[in-house]
């Protein structure tokens, strides 16, 4: 596989992330995946820990705007050079940078199971999320999150009945 020489900040080569590029397969079954997921949601969009900034290029004809937030300064600079003239911006761990209701739709794909305080992460997706909106929330190990949402709905797990 033949690449342009340019490595991205953690080393990968960037042939997947290029605008037009072909996906890899990890990269081919998320999209399909958001995509199933976004019949229907339309205007302000939020591509929370949006990385590369990939799927938020993939997804940007179907919003009459969409942002990318990452807390990796690196990517971000990545998706704002391949992906102009979307709206890329680092973000900080502990809340984002925009209104309470901005959005219409907010996706975050395998990005939970990174974040130090998840009670955070999500209280953001929350308050920026507009009433009605949808979140298409996507993570890496289902029964964490299931556990994490049991345990914040303080209702026990059935492993543990705790």
């Amino acid at each position: 596989m033949q690449t342009d020489g340019y490595k991205m900040p953690n080393g990968l080569a960037c042939q997947f992330y290029r605008k037009g590029a072909t996906l890899d397969p990890s990269q081919a079954s998320r999209l399909k995946m958001v995509r199933r997921l976004l019949p229907g949601c339309h205007g302000r969009a939020l591509d929370y820990g949006c990385g590369y900034g990939d799927i938020a290029y993939a997804i940007s004809r179907q919003f009459s705007e969409i942002n990318g937030v990452d807390v990796s300064s690196e990517r971000i600079e990545w998706a704002r050079r391949e992906f102009s003239p979307i709206n890329f911006q680092v973000c900080q761990e502990t809340g984002l940078e925009f209104a309470d209701n901005t959005f219409q739709t907010a996706i975050s794909i395998v990005v939970i199971n990174w974040v130090k305080d998840p009670d955070v992460y999500l209280r953001e997706i929350h308050r920026v999320l507009a009433p009605g909106g949808k979140l298409v929330l996507a993570v890496a190990a289902p029964d964490r999150l299931r556990n994490f949402v049991r345990a914040s709905l303080r209702k026990p797990s059935p492993e543990t009945n705790c």
